[in-house]
Order: structure tokens, then C-alpha cells, then sequence
């Protein structure tokens, strides 16, 4: 499994794929614009501005990696920290990833769905602006048409 077949399947299930109903704004590799001191790999943002940050893993090795870098996924504005990978990893991200960070995994027979198997404790984080969001919205839009002019035409 690759990091886009997790992707997707996190997103196919946005409604719920941070455990909670409701709607989310998700936005994947958030890197520049908003200035988080890290490249987030799926930002998801709640109705009431609270920024879900969704890390990525499919070995373990990078998962392993992760846990190396200096800014250890804080920042100010993330009140949730979630880490996503494929199901047969399981046993890993309940050994390495810390307790207070959710796991979401992904079924790798048949459709690839995600779930949740553990959710997050909630980190002490202020939502976003309304400049911010807006940012994010734009951000998201640039990257949705960047992608779109990069698609045949229709005939």
C-alpha cells in the first residue's frame, strides 16, 4: 500500500475521517501559506476552526524516521494529531506512536476504507483565524486547479 492509496482512502470517508461526524475541510501537504513549522501530510479542519493534522506512515522505517524530526507535529493551532497507515501496521503504531495521538488504519482487502482505532486526546491548540481559513481555502483552490490544468482535455 502507497501513500496515496491511504490518502484516498482517508478522504473517500471525509465525513468521518477523524472519528467525529460532521463535515471537514481536508486539504492534503500544507506546507507554505499558513505558516506551520512542519509540512502537514492532510490538514483537516472542523467546523469550529480546530485544525486536525493527519500524518501518513505506510513502513516502518518512516514511521520510525518520524519521530526524529525536532518539531514533533506541535504547532499552536494543532488541537489533534492523528497517524494513518495501512492496517498491517497496526501493531507498530500501537507499540511507537505515543497516547495521545489518534490511529486511523486502512483495510488492505478489498475496498480500501479507513477507520478509526484509537482517537486522539485533544492538545491545547486556538482555532484558526478567519484570515487563516480563508488562506486555506485559497490554498486549497490553487492546488485543485494546478491539478485540473494538468488533465486532458475533454475531447
Amino acid at each position: 500500500m502507497n501513500t496515496k492509496e491511504v490518502e484516498k482512502a482517508l478522504v473517500s470517508n471525509r465525513f468521518l475521517v477523524c472519528g467525529y461526524k460532521g463535515r471537514y475541510v481536508v486539504v492534503p501537504n500544507v506546507s507554505y501559506g499558513l505558516s506551520f513549522n512542519h509540512e502537514l501530510d492532510i490538514l483537516a479542519l472542523s467546523k469550529n476552526g480546530y485544525v486536525h493534522e493527519i500524518e501518513i506512515k505506510i513502513s516502518v522505517a518512516d514511521l520510525k524516521r518520524d519521530f526524529l524530526k525536532p518539531h514533533h507535529h506541535f504547532d499552536k493551532r494543532i488541537k489533534f494529531l492523528w497517524y494513518a497507515g495501512p492496517e498491517s501496521m497496526k501493531k507498530d503504531f500501537e507499540t511507537l506512536i505515543p497516547a495521545h495521538c489518534g490511529i486511523m488504519l486502512v483495510r488492505e482487502t478489498g475496498k480500501k476504507t479507513a477507520y478509526v482505532y484509537r482517537k486522539p486526546k485533544p492538545m491545547k491548540a486556538k482555532p484558526l483565524t478567519k484570515d487563516e481559513r480563508l488562506r486555506l481555502y485559497e490554498l486549497m483552490l490553487l492546488r485543485y486547479w494546478t491539478i485540473k490544468l494538468k488533465q486532458p482535455a475533454y475531447e
